[in-house]
């Protein structure tokens, strides 16, 4: 597969409590050229953004400690 060369947010946090889907996506994207960082759960993620803000986040709906609605909204305020 040929890669094509379009601009793209640089840095990516893939957020989801899911091992195989979180590997599945960092696969993916780590081919097309992305720098990935996982996060198993809405305050990891929250956390690790404060640090390095992504440029994109892939936030799962339904998981523990604190779910991807609530993680959304602390992202964003």
């Amino acid at each position: 597969m040929e890669r094509r060369h379009i601009p793209r947010p640089q840095h990516v946090l893939i957020v989801d409590d899911s091992d195989d889907i979180r590997h599945m996506w960092k696969i993916w994207l780590t081919f097309w050229g992305f720098a990935v960082e996982e996060a198993r759960n809405g305050a990891e993620a929250v956390e690790k953004a404060r640090v390095r803000k992504p440029d994109l986040v892939l936030m799962d709906l339904w998981m523990p400690l604190l779910d991807g609605i609530s993680a959304t909204a602390q992202l964003r305020a």
